[in-house]
Order: structure tokens, then sequence, then C-alpha cells
């Protein structure tokens, strides 16, 4: 088992205590990790399963995805990560996370965004994204949710 510095979207993470690589697996302190990418550990049903949580996304942990290391509740990271939009490597003595956009949604300046197909609202032919490149366009999207 080796002991691992964190660094988040590029930059050092203090974390303690440390996550851990373990057979193949990251491990990381569940609660401290949570605070750190702005996540939350509950327990579920008065006190039972472990869940990590952040916004409207609760991602429940199954009792083999937790272990109490020095009377310290680590999770696998590949339990709740992806879900979260979490990206990481580890290597050598470095965890490397990246969240997502780093805080950024949407397209920047200068960012192509994807390909796709719609139907045309007047005429229902097919009508793609890649039609208008090298002209300007605007999109107007709505929903009834």
């Amino acid at each position: 088992m080796s002991v691992l510095k964190l660094y988040l979207d590029g930059r050092p993470a203090p974390l303690t205590p440390a996550p851990r690589f373990q057979h193949g697996e990251v491990l990381v302190p569940l609660h401290a990790f949570c605070e750190v990418v702005g996540a939350e550990a509950k327990a579920l049903d008065g006190g039972g399963q472990l869940a990590v949580c952040k916004g409207d996304l609760c991602i429940p942990l199954k009792g083999a995805e937790t272990v109490s290391i020095d009377g310290v509740t680590y999770a696998l990271l590949t339990a709740f990560g992806e879900p979260l939009g979490l990206r990481w490597q580890a290597e050598g003595d470095a965890l490397r996370v990246t969240s997502g956009a780093g805080g950024q949604t949407g397209l920047g300046i200068g960012d192509r965004p994807p390909d796709f197909t719609l139907p045309d609202l007047y005429t229902g032919e097919p009508v793609s994204l890649s039609d208008y490149r090298g002209r300007k366009a605007v999109f107007y999207m709505w929903a009834s949710w």
C-alpha cells in the first residue's frame, strides 16, 4: 500500500489522511475527499450504507467499496468518481484528479460544439450543425421540464 499526494485540477490539494494505492485501486479518505471535491458523504437509511452525494445525485456505496484503515473510512474512487464527473490518474506518488470542466459548463470561445442532426421544424427535413460550419448561427433551445 502506497500513500499518494492529491492534485486537484492541477493544483496540490493537501488531504489528511492521504489517499492510498492498494492492489491496483485508488482508495480515498471518504469524508475528507468529498469535502475537497464539493460532495458529501452520507449515511443512508439510519446509518448503515454510505453514499456520496453532490446536488441531486447520490451514489450508494456497496460494502465491498469501503474499508476502514486506522479508524478512517476509505472508499474506492472507482465506486463514485466517474458519476461525479471526476477523472483521475495515479502515477508514482501522485493522484491527479480533474473535476470535469473545472467549474465551467458549456462551450467557451473558440470551442466547437459536437455535430448533431435534427428535423427542421417547418419541413421535417434533417438539418445538421455541420451544414452551418463557417457561418454565424444562433441556436435557441428550451425544455419543458
